[in-house]
């Protein structure tokens, strides 16, 4: 993977606009520190919205985008052919 590709696509979220979406009541600790969280399941059920949810929820708390790292590796950018 190269670096320059990767840098792009973490550039793309944070001009990405987060979509509009319906709240879940899943309740993941943020205040945890130096630790790295990570949300697993079947396809299909959420999970994307469910970060997005998050991560509205980190930018109210005031935390500012460019601190919040989101990296989707089914981009087809990370696997040139």
């Amino acid at each position: 993977m190269r670096k320059d590709i990767f840098k792009e696509v973490v550039l793309d979220f944070q001009e990405y606009q987060l979509p509009a979406l319906v709240e879940r009541e899943l309740n993941i600790p943020l205040e945890l520190k130096n630790k790295v969280v990570t949300v697993i399941g079947f396809r299909r059920v959420g999970k994307t919205y469910y970060l997005y949810q998050i991560i509205k929820k980190l930018l109210r708390s005031g935390i500012k985008k460019d601190r919040i790292l989101y990296v989707n590796f089914e981009d087809e950018r990370l696997y040139p052919s």
